[in-house]
């Protein structure tokens, strides 16, 4: 009976991985088809708290940019993705990707991919441990 709810469970973690993980590709592809493409410049970096008060080490960054539209007006955006070092340097400039309507929504083009690669490499592992506990696991 363990063995069922062990395969059962591998293979539903598998397949919403997949599931979540198609979903969040084709909302990328749809973004950049009606994106516009530009180039910002990475003017500054926003540091957020760690999540427990008592480490030093959770400190997050995110990078602060700034580009003109195609109406010539100006954003400044912080990215939505952070990480616990400073990944640019500020004044080095960025490919980002945003929505005409919603300018202040930009995306660094390099992180656009993030979360369905996770997704997606998830879900192997799954499919891949199923298999192994299917076909190598005796009880």
């Amino acid at each position: 009976m363990m063995r069922k709810i062990i395969l059962f469970f591998l293979l539903a973690s598998a397949v919403m991985s997949a599931l979540f993980g198609s979903y969040f590709a084709i909302r990328d592809l749809l973004f950049l088809k009606n994106g516009k493409q530009t180039i910002a410049t990475v003017i500054s970096y926003r540091q957020f708290p760690p999540l427990d008060p008592d480490s030093l080490n959770d400190v997050m960054y995110a990078p602060v940019f700034s580009f003109t539209d195609e109406r010539g007006t100006s954003h400044t955006v912080i990215s939505n993705v952070r990480s616990n070092n400073v990944s640019s340097e500020t004044g080095q400039t960025i490919r980002i990707v945003y929505d005409p309507q919603q300018p202040d929504q930009a995306t660094i083009l390099q992180t656009l991919w993030i979360a369905p690669l996770i997704l997606f490499c998830l879900s192997a592992a799954g499919f891949v441990a199923w298999f192994v506990f299917k076909h190598f696991w005796k009880a």
